[in-house]
Order: C-alpha cells, then sequence, then structure tokens
C-alpha cells in the first residue's frame, strides 16, 4: 500500500503533534461522534493539530441503532468545525439488524451530505457486515469500503463490495507522539483521490 495514516479517537487521549509529525503520517481519520448524542472531546484539537503540521484530516461517526436524523444531526454539528477530506460510518454493530437499520443508516448518509458534499467510507468487517445482510445491506455498495481486518496480511473482502479503498490492519501499534496504541490504516489512494471518491454523487444511496 503506497499511503499509511491513523485512526485515532478519545482513547489516544491528548496527543503530541509536534513529535508526531517527525514521522509524519499520510492521514488521520479521527472520531468526531457516537450515535445520536456522543461527541468525541478531542475532535476539534485533533483536527487543528493535524492543521498546523499539514496533515490530511478526516473523521467518523460510529454508528449505534439509534434514529438516523439524530446520529447525522450530531455527526454534523462536529463535522462543521473541522474541514474534513472524507469520512468514515463506522458499522460494528454485534447483533442481527432489522430491515428499519438500512432505513436510518440511509436518512444519515442523505442528511450528511446535504451538509458537507461527501458520501461515507463504509467501515466494517465480515461479521459486523453480515449482521445486516438479512436487512438489505446490498443497497450500500456503491459506497466505497473500508475493511476492518486485523488477524489477515491483506484484508478479506466484505459481501457485497468487490473491492476496497482502505483498510485497518492493526490497532496495537506504538506510535511516536501517541500516549496509546494506534490503529494503522492503509491505502492504494492518496487523500486528494480519497476526497475525490467521497464526493463522488454517483454513489449516493
Amino acid at each position: 500500500m503506497k499511503y499509511t495514516g491513523l485512526s485515532i479517537s478519545h482513547y489516544n487521549r491528548v496527543i503530541d503533534y509536534p513529535l508526531l509529525a517527525k514521522n509524519r503520517p499520510d492521514f488521520i481519520i479521527a472520531k468526531a461522534s457516537e450515535g445520536a448524542n456522543y461527541k468525541d472531546a478531542y475532535f476539534v484539537s485533533n483536527y487543528l493539530g493535524c492543521k498546523e503540521y499539514d496533515i490530511p484530516f478526516g473523521g467518523y461517526h460510529f454508528w449505534r441503532s439509534e434514529p438516523g436524523l439524530l446520529q447525522a444531526s450530531n455527526f454534523i454539528s462536529m463535522a462543521n468545525q473541522a474541514k474534513m477530506f472524507c469520512y468514515w460510518l463506522d458499522y460494528e454493530i454485534k447483533s442481527k439488524a432489522p430491515k428499519t437499520e438500512i432505513t436510518h443508516m440511509t436518512d444519515f448518509i442523505r442528511k450528511v451530505y446535504e451538509h458537507i458534499g461527501m458520501v461515507p467510507f463504509f467501515y466494517t468487517n465480515r461479521n459486523f457486515a453480515g449482521n445486516l445482510k438479512t436487512a438489505g445491506i446490498e443497497v450500500f455498495i456503491t459506497l466505497p469500503l473500508v475493511v476492518a481486518e486485523y488477524n489477515w496480511l491483506l484484508p478479506r473482502l466484505v459481501y457485497p463490495w468487490i473491492s476496497y479503498r482502505m483498510y485497518q490492519a492493526s490497532d496495537n501499534q506504538k506510535i511516536p507522539g501517541l500516549p496509546s496504541s494506534a490503529e494503522i490504516v492503509y491505502s492504494d489512494y492518496s487523500p486528494v483521490e480519497l476526497h475525490a471518491i467521497a464526493c463522488d454523487f454517483s454513489r449516493m444511496v
């Protein structure tokens, strides 16, 4: 993979950006929000740190089985405080999803697009995506995929996608500047290319 980035959240606490910048990642994806109400307290400071050291910055929303429009409002309130090259919709629900889950997620995606002009990269793995299969996950096939894969050298594809744009291969790497272990993200696409993918309206669900 040509590009190596980091996925971070409040678990990483206060990041030493001057130290991190000495081994500058190609990009950073930071947690912005979760569900309808939770806001990551470190999101804005992470954005400002990336901005100061010219590190391309993206965000992610951690999905909960709650109304999509409420979750969208929560994420938008955070996204409005940063300039992102892309964002992830992080799906890690461990139980079978009802068909209404697809409706809520579609509501989220469309409302967020109205405000920031990007579709999400869909972050998941085989097990989590399998819980959406009976609900109709195929509707999301146009969204670019991020595979969460920790136990394989290369990621395994997730149904119904036939390709991926990024994958997360490790969640226990020690990175200078981060108080706790980091999640490493790999991509063959530059942040500029990933931004163009996110802005491609033909991928809208």
